[in-house]
């Protein structure tokens, strides 16, 4: 649980630095871009720095597919040293495009359907790794553990959702894509941890914020305008903690069935940013907030359990 936490605080500080970054009316495409560099730039030196090996991916891409296949039908097992190093730049690659995909929707999904539709769709992503791991590698949690999951997930609508009266929504396309792409994003964390070595997390880290900086860029010059130094330092910022909520939520799913994993990591990364925009934001917390705080809480008393 304690890298699943760590992985909680890392993912509420990306949050909180954006938070910042509006309010000063900075370029979010540019931020991500340098985000995703910050990322790289750091998870580079980590694996450079590794005591790994020679790292070589396989010339004979056929027969990798062959002993991928062999392990993804047994459902147990790990790759090999050099089979993970193919798996990790071919998933980093994958991965890294779905992670800048998600986020181009999600600046779809705010100018259509609002920033409070959008983050609940976006946190209810959880629920696709989360089924998928379920059913695939019967990661099946105990009914105790059950109840904790449904409050972490009801206190993601509580925090998200305006319960006014009569207010309805529509599920739009954008919304459908945003849940899916969040959703995959994290998925393929688990995927990685599951059949990889682990030793080449900074390798897949590496691949992934590479691919989600190439296709940032591709977006950032459509946005493009001139640099602001409070950008780059924003970037920055974000990049740092963007690494290490990855790098400690694979960890934590080494330790933790992805079922509980998943929706203590989005209900908790939400809990914690409203607590500290309470604190140092100066904003009020509303009943509904308050409730989901509490009900967050008494999940995590129940999951553990």
């Amino acid at each position: 649980m304690f890298y699943l936490l760590l992985a909680v605080a890392c993912s509420s500080a990306i949050g909180i630095i954006f938070k910042i970054s509006e309010q000063r009316e900075s370029n979010r495409y540019l931020v991500t871009s340098m985000n995703y560099l910050t990322a790289v730039v750091f998870s580079g030196y980590m694996l450079i720095n590794s005591s790994l090996p020679d790292i070589n991916v396989t010339s004979n891409l056929g027969e990798f597919a062959g002993r991928l296949a062999i392990i993804f039908q047994a459902n147990k097992g790990l790759l090999s040293f050099s089979d993970s190093v193919t798996w990790s730049v071919i998933l980093g690659i994958v991965t890294g495009w779905i992670y800048c995909t998600a986020f181009i929707y999600y600046q779809i999904s705010v100018r259509k359907n609002g920033i409070a539709l959008s983050g609940m769709f976006s946190r209810l992503g959880i629920l696709l790794p989360m089924t998928l791991s379920i059913i695939v590698w019967q990661e099946i949690p105990t009914q105790i553990q059950t109840i904790g999951i449904v409050l972490c997930l009801f206190s993601i609508i509580l925090v998200n959702f305006n319960f006014k009266e009569g207010e309805r929504f529509q599920i739009t396309g954008s919304l459908v894509l945003l849940f899916f792409f969040f959703g995959m994003a994290i998925f393929c964390n688990k995927i990685f941890q599951k059949y990889a070595q682990l030793e080449l997390k900074p390798l897949f880290l590496f691949c992934l914020f590479l691919s989600a900086l190439l296709l940032s860029l591709t977006v950032s010059l459509k946005h493009a305008r001139a640099l602001k130094k409070q950008e780059l330092l924003i970037g920055f910022s974000v990049g740092v903690p963007n690494l290490f909520a990855s790098y400690f939520l694979i960890l934590s799913l080494d330790q933790i069935k992805a079922s509980i994993a998943f929706p203590v990591f989005s209900a908790g990364t939400i809990i914690l940013m409203t607590v500290v925009a309470v604190i140092f934001f100066s904003e009020k917390i509303t009943p509904k907030n308050g409730m989901a705080i509490v009900l967050t809480a008494f999940a995590l008393v129940l999951i553990n359990l």
